[in-house]
């Protein structure tokens, strides 16, 4: 039994950002390595933690989770930005309020930053997190 359900919840997530026709490609690197050859714009998704709130009576967490965006642009960095921003809004909306699992509350999201800009790829990262509370049998 998969107590944590960590990968059910990135599942969901990567199939609720597949609705973003604009990506070509959205999949988990947490359990994949980054493909040799990226196909822009791409999303990538992984786990980044938990960490616990509260034991006792049940124990709950705060489940996060980071979405990678990319897009090549030679237009100039302006020109990318732009073309991005529009993808980082689009996955905010997809993502902000989106319930993974019967026992995980709303994602919020809580940062977005840039992660890179080289050679006409402009890169943001983005931080959502949900409250989750573990489910267990004894």
């Amino acid at each position: 039994m998969d107590l944590l359900n960590i990968e059910s919840d990135e599942d969901a997530l990567i199939e609720k950002l597949r609705e973003i026709t604009d990506f070509r490609s959205v999949e988990s690197i947490g359990r994949k390595d980054k493909p040799a050859a990226l196909q822009y714009p791409c999303a990538f998704i992984y786990w980044f933690g938990d960490s616990s709130v509260q034991n006792k009576p049940r124990q709950v967490v705060t489940r996060k989770f980071h979405v990678l965006i990319y897009q090549r642009n030679f237009r100039g960095e302006n020109h990318a930005a732009g073309n991005s921003y529009s993808l980082v809004e689009a996955v905010y909306e997809k993502l902000s309020g989106f319930k993974t699992l019967e026992y995980t509350e709303n994602l919020n999201c809580s940062s977005i930053t840039i992660a890179d800009y080289d050679a006409g790829v402009i890169s943001y990262q983005m931080e959502f997190s949900a409250r989750r509370y573990i489910n267990r049998i004894n």
